[in-house]
C-alpha cells in the first residue's frame, strides 16, 4: 500500500521528538538546579513537573497526527477489499 502525507508523519516525527527532548530538558534543569549553590531540590522539582507534563502533551499530540494517518490507512485499505469484493459478487451474478 502506498505511503501517503508524508508531511504529516514529519510533524508527527518532530511533536514526538519535541517530547522527548522536553523531558530530557526537565532532566538537565534538575541537575543543574540541584547542582547550584543558590538552587534547590523543590525547584528542581517543580521544573521537571512542568517539564513532564509538557513531554506528555507534545509526544501525545505526535501520536494523535499517527492515529489520523493510520486510519486513513486502514480506510483506503477496507475500500479496496470492499471493491475486490463487489466485483466479485458482481462476476458471480452475471
Amino acid at each position: 500500500m502506498q505511503q501517503k502525507y508524508g508531511a504529516l508523519r514529519v510533524i508527527s516525527l518532530f511533536y514526538r521528538l519535541l517530547g522527548v527532548l522536553a523531558i530530557i530538558g526537565g532532566i538537565v534543569a534538575l541537575i543543574a538546579s540541584v547542582a547550584t549553590p543558590r538552587g534547590d531540590l523543590i525547584t528542581g522539582i517543580a521544573v521537571l513537573i512542568g517539564a513532564s507534563v509538557g513531554a506528555v502533551v507534545l509526544f501525545g499530540l505526535g501520536e494523535l497526527f499517527q492515529v489520523f494517518i493510520d486510519l486513513e490507512e486502514n480506510q483506503r485499505t477496507n475500500t479496496a477489499i470492499l471493491k475486490q469484493y463487489l466485483k466479485s459478487e458482481a462476476g458471480k451474478r452475471a
